[in-house]
């Protein structure tokens, strides 16, 4: 993504971040051409909430849209950390249109049907007019998670309340 989707994009998980509570964990695994966890799994204190905000302020452009090593490192990142009677989710935020890696529907699909046997729910969010909205849902529907879409950022709100 470049332009208006990853600049709503941004700003979704922004918003997305104001909204947690203290009680909350987050974390970013941001991806292009490979992916890397941007903010390690924490605990949503004040000071993380800032510190977490500055950091997508940093988040630079560039490369393809590898999605499989984003949801490589996102199961990585949730099996690492996981505890026990707590709610994991991936918000696969994207346009849909990867294509480095295994970029296959079949190969996406087989990394969020991981979210069963890993007891976790992978849901997506299509930003921008011209998404892959076909791909999008079909990744919701193997992670039995839920599909948005969301032209702007000032609709995600919703998405994330």
């Amino acid at each position: 993504m470049q332009g208006a989707p990853i600049d709503h994009a941004i700003a979704s998980v922004r918003r997305l971040i104001d909204s947690l509570d203290p009680g909350d964990r987050f974390a970013l695994v941001t991806y292009a051409s490979s992916a890397s966890t941007t903010i390690a799994l924490a605990p949503a204190t004040d000071a993380a909430r800032r510190a977490w905000s500055d950091t997508l302020g940093r988040i630079a452009v560039g490369g393809g849209t590898h999605m499989a090593s984003g949801l490589d490192l996102a199961d990585a990142e949730i099996a690492r950390a996981r505890r026990p009677g707590r709610a994991a989710r991936i918000v696969l935020i994207s346009d849909g249109h990867a294509n480095e890696g295994d970029h296959s529907r079949e190969g996406l699909m087989a990394r969020t049907r991981r979210a069963v046997p890993g007891e976790y729910v992978v849901s997506t969010v299509g930003v921008g007019h011209g998404f892959d909205e076909s791909l999008m849902t079909a990744l919701a529907d193997a992670g039995t998670g839920n599909f948005y879409f969301v032209s702007r950022a000032d609709d995600l709100g919703d998405v994330f309340a």
